[in-house]
């Protein structure tokens, strides 16, 4: 009979994420801000939380309010998001192209590799007479 014994403790780790747009009908050249927030519904801790959010060409990004955000593969990864906590980021950008366009973000992390997703789709639209290159305006002399 022997008195050792091992014991693995499973984590259980539920994520969610919620993408928004501050606008989902703008005008070419106008800026949109996108939230993503991350939640952790536990019951576990999370680590290595890795969110993705590569924003479309048919937006300049201009900016991220955290400064772990990679604009060129899209990823922020938080080291820690505890049970029943929520992490929030902004990102900024300039609308280019018209169109309706989707912008995804996901989120896994070490403990749940399922992936969640959410969705936003912003429509931009061209003000007559307005064309935008490289996110700046350009007057048309003449409308065809």
């Amino acid at each position: 009979v022997s008195d050792d014994a091992t014991v693995t403790i499973a984590s259980n780790v539920v994520l969610s994420i919620e993408k928004t747009a501050n606008a989902t009908n703008v005008l070419a050249g106008d800026h949109v801000t996108f939230t993503i927030n991350v939640t952790n519904n536990g019951p576990s801790n999370a680590t290595v939380v890795r969110v993705t959010d590569v924003v479309p060409v048919q937006f300049r990004v201009t900016g991220c309010n955290d400064t772990g955000y990679d604009n060129s593969t899209g990823v922020l990864t938080i080291d820690l998001l505890e049970a029943g906590e929520s992490y929030a980021f902004t990102i900024s950008a300039v609308a280019l192209v018209n169109g309706t366009w989707n912008n995804t973000a996901s989120v896994v992390c070490k403990e749940n590799n399922t992936v969640k997703n959410s969705t936003v789709n912003v429509t931009v639209r061209k003000e007559f007479g307005k064309d935008v290159f490289n996110g700046y305006y350009r007057r048309r002399k003449q409308w065809f």
